[in-house]
């Protein structure tokens, strides 16, 4: 005879069943959880008894392991963070419950820069002057616009050479920046960042080998140049000539492309590299804004030869103004003397000399005038001596300046104009180069705004200023802490 049993009675030995489902599961998930979890994914769904029972498990594993139900909210050191549930208020709908991580968005990350190789005796270095390389062929590209390199995405890699801490630099008392021996003037940095490009430093302490295997990864090289003191420096001449080297050696392959843009007193390095004699270069005004005269037609120049119109030539070159610091430059009459550099170089524009007219024609007017911009036609190097960086990245300290005073920097339309076509050429020829890194990962320890920055004030010297008056404060990035 069959008992019939009350719905109420049922619902009592289903919840002792449950019980002593749970215990069974405690005692023995542990040991098979990859049996338990895939016959629980297996009938979860299903509407009788092993549905039921698939669903106790899914309950009771949330219970005993509730790290697996944070995993998603892992953050990218491998840590878990803390999980709350919160409301959430979305545009243009209801509240609704969802689950976040409280995630400290404060945690500063401290990238572990990378060790290169560096010097032990740099006084016992021989500076490389390796001999002129014969040229079979010109440079990889006729026009930067014909490249179809220019159309890809890549996020380039241009490396910025360093200078020792010297001269004036040396001289400031001021703790954060004695600690150091080498820096690079933010408004270098700025200027080439324009482009979309990061900025690497390429220490003139590193040894040779490390230097051109960094030189290998990057898509060129920008040396800033600012002092007359980097010539009488050993270890910078040293590294200077690596440099040379390095790019007369890759010159030869259309496929290796190398640009390399020298700044202003970047030039005399390059000079006393190439002729190892007494300094060619004169006294030339100093601090001053001056202007250009393009003196090669822009069709047979790289650094001009998206300029196609006389308009142009008036807008991006003729009629701006240009910043000039450096104490020496180079003159047309010694550089024509000069065979070791003008076999090798071509002069594209100089400084005008004011009493002479402009001419259309575009040649040499006068051979006093001194030389603003050089470039190679055999490989992509060029020579810039004048503060191109100055006009978009320095500003004078306004709280110093006398009301009848005027901005130092000529700021117009055509020289912001100048400023921004040297910047966009500098992006350009880096895009021919095809150089990336081995390991991605290495590329933002590397990274020059990881570097400690700080504002100096140059001193004067024996009542010479080292900066014009009112851009005496320079913001810096400081490497190489002593040890």
């Amino acid at each position: 005879m069959k008992e019939n049993i009350s719905s109420s009675q049922m619902g009592t030995v289903n919840s002792k069943i449950s019980v002593v489902l749970v215990t069974l599961f405690s005692t023995l998930s542990f040991s098979n959880a990859s049996i338990f979890e895939q016959y629980a994914k297996t009938f979860k769904n299903r509407n009788d008894v092993l549905g039921d029972l698939a669903k106790i498990y899914d309950q009771f594993n949330q219970i005993a392991n509730p790290d697996q139900s944070l995993s998603q909210f892992s953050d990218m050191h491998g840590e878990k963070v803390q999980e709350h549930s919160i409301k959430l208020q979305h545009s243009g709908h209801q509240d609704s419950d969802e689950t976040v991580s409280n995630v400290n968005f404060d945690t500063i990350i401290e990238p572990v820069l990378v060790e290169d190789q560096t010097n032990e005796d740099p006084d016992s270095l021989q500076i490389e002057r390796l001999e002129d390389p014969v040229f079979s062929t010109k440079r990889g590209h006729d026009h930067l616009s014909d490249d179809p390199k220019l159309l890809d995405s890549r996020t380039l890699i241009w490396g910025i050479l360093t200078q020792p801490l010297i001269g004036i630099l040396k001289s400031i008392d001021d703790d954060s920046v004695a600690n150091f021996t080498e820096f690079v003037p933010a408004a270098h940095v700025k200027f080439i960042e324009q482009t979309g490009a990061k900025v690497i430093p390429v220490s003139y302490h590193m040894e040779r080998e490390s230097m051109y295997q960094l030189l290998n990864q990057i898509n060129g090289l920008y040396i800033p140049g600012d002092t007359q003191d980097l010539l009488d420096h050993h270890e910078y001449q040293v590294a200077f000539g690596h440099i040379v080297t390095y790019m007369f050696q890759v010159g030869h392959d259309k496929n290796h492309y190398f640009p390399v843009f020298m700044m202003g007193n970047s030039l005399q390095s390059f000079l006393a590299n190439r002729i190892n004699a007494n300094p060619i270069t004169k006294s030339m005004q100093i601090n001053q804004n001056m202007e250009l005269r393009l003196v090669r037609e822009t069709d047979k120049t790289y650094i001009f030869d998206e300029i196609t119109s006389e308009d142009q030539v008036d807008e991006f070159i003729e009629s701006a103004k240009v910043f000039n610091r450096q104490r020496l430059g180079l003159k047309v009459r010694d550089f024509n003397k000069e065979s070791r550099i003008n076999k090798r170089l071509n002069i594209v524009a100089t400084f005008k000399n004011p009493i002479i007219p402009y001419s259309s024609s575009h040649s040499i007017a006068d051979e006093d005038e001194t030389i603003a911009i050089i470039e190679s036609p055999d490989f992509p190097l060029y020579f810039i001596t004048y503060d191109v960086q100055l006009t978009q990245f320095v500003h004078a300290n306004v709280a110093l300046t006398d009301k009848n005073d005027i901005d130092p920097i000529d700021r117009t339309y055509h020289s912001r104009s100048h400023a921004q076509y040297i910047a966009r050429q500098i992006g350009y020829e880096g895009r021919i180069n095809q150089h990336s890194f081995k390991n991605k990962a290495e590329i933002y320890p590397r990274l020059i705004n990881n570097r400690k920055l700080v504002s100096v004030v140059y001193s004067n010297i024996e009542g010479v200023s080292a900066m014009p008056k009112y851009l005496e404060t320079q913001d810096l990035y400081l490497l190489g802490k002593r040890k």
